[in-house]
């Protein structure tokens, strides 16, 4: 694909994240991770308005990158209160519930 195919493709996945998304975080990586998951335990400082969520991230798509190899980093995203994150299998019932798919 073309530079310009992508980037007006991003244009419009992004106007429409509020239609498909209850939240969307975005944040430039060096390379795409295939591989996103979110940790069980999370930080809720005291008398805090956020809590602190762990997830852990792959880099690189293949072996020996601008020689770099492939690992696993863990990062921290702060969360305003309020904010609910669904596991899947809730998020699953809540679509059966709805009728989606």
């Amino acid at each position: 694909m073309g530079e310009r195919l992508i980037n007006e493709e991003y244009k419009i996945w992004k106007k429409n994240t509020s239609f498909l998304y209850d939240l969307v975080i975005t944040h430039m990586l060096e390379w795409s991770s295939l591989t996103i998951e979110w940790l069980s335990d999370r930080e809720e400082p005291q008398e805090k308005e956020y809590f602190v969520q762990k997830m852990i991230l792959g880099t690189h798509t293949s072996e020996n990158v601008n020689g770099e190899k492939k690992r696993r980093c863990i990062g921290k995203m702060v969360i305003k209160m309020g904010i609910k994150l669904m596991t899947l299998n809730e998020r699953k019932a809540t679509e059966e519930l709805s009728g989606g798919e």
